[in-house]
C-alpha cells in the first residue's frame, strides 16, 4: 500500500489507504492513483482476504495543482490551455487537419520530464506537504504501461526509477525499437495516431482553422 503522485498525457501521488483505488481519467496530463496490492502474503485477517468479492471503496481524485504546455512556452503554471467541452456536430471527419498536424519529436528517449509536476506543486505552495506524504511520483501514462503488461505481447518498455527522500520517482525511457517505430510511422498508422488529437479538437469547439499541435496541453496534478 502506498501513496502515489503521478500524468492524458500524466502524473500521480499515492497515500496509503487500504482497499482504495483512485484513478483520474480524461484529457488531463497528470493523475494520482491510490492502489491496494494483495499477494499470497496477505494475512487471513485482511478484510479482502476473508471476502475477496467485497466492494472496493472509491474516492474522487483531488486536483492539487495545474500547468499548461505549448510549443512556444514549454511550461506555464496557469490554466490557459484548459478547454471546455463543446458537443460536436456529428458525424465529423477525424482525419480533417491531419495534413497540417504538428507532432512532437519522436526521437527523444525521455519525452516526459517530471520537472513541471514538482514545479507546479511548488507554485501552489503544496510541494513540501504533498511530497512528504507521497510514495510515488510519475506520469499517469506509466500506469498504463505497467498495468497493461500482461496483455502487451508486442511493445517493450523501460522505466527509470529513483528514490528521492523516500519517494519513488518513475519516468519512462523509450527503448530504441519504440523510438524507431514511432519516428517512422507512416500512412494509416500515422493517421490513426492523429485521430485522438482530432477528437479532442472537435469536442472542444475546434474548427480546424489552425494546425493542431500535440504540444498544446493542460495538465492537472492530482492526489
Amino acid at each position: 500500500m502506498g501513496k502515489l503522485l503521478a500524468r492524458h498525457r500524466t502524473g500521480c501521488v499515492l497515500p496509503p489507504s487500504p482497499g482504495t483505488l483512485d484513478v483520474q481519467r480524461g484529457p488531463t496530463r497528470i493523475a494520482l492513483v491510490r492502489l491496494e496490492i494483495l499477494g499470497a502474503h496477505a494475512g487471513a485477517d485482511h478484510p479482502r482476504a476473508l471476502n475477496p468479492a467485497s466492494p472496493r471503496m472509491q474516492q474522487e481524485p483531488v486536483e492539487l495543482a495545474a500547468f499548461s504546455k505549448s510549443r512556444s512556452v514549454p511550461n506555464i503554471y496557469d490554466r490557459s490551455q484548459l478547454k471546455r467541452y463543446m458537443r460536436p456536430s456529428v458525424p465529423f471527419d477525424l482525419s480533417e487537419g491531419h495534413a497540417t498536424f504538428l507532432d512532437r519529436d519522436r526521437n527523444v528517449p525521455r519525452p516526459a520530464s517530471l520537472v513541471p509536476i514538482f514545479e507546479s506543486l511548488r507554485v501552489a505552495g503544496l510541494d513540501e506537504r504533498e511530497l512528504a506524504s507521497a510514495d510515488v511520483v510519475t506520469w499517469r501514462g506509466n500506469f498504463a504501461k505497467i498495468l497493461g503488461t500482461p496483455w502487451n505481447t508486442r511493445d517493450a518498455w523501460h522505466m527509470e526509477a529513483e528514490l528521492v527522500h523516500g519517494v519513488a520517482v518513475l519516468n519512462v525511457l523509450e527503448p530504441p525499437a519504440a523510438l524507431s517505430r514511432e519516428a517512422n510511422r507512416r500512412g494509416r498508422d500515422a493517421l490513426m495516431a492523429y485521430w485522438g488529437y482530432s477528437f479532442e479538437e472537435a469536442c472542444t469547439g475546434g474548427v480546424y482553422d489552425a494546425p493542431i499541435d500535440c504540444l498544446d496541453a493542460f495538465c492537472a496534478v492530482v492526489r
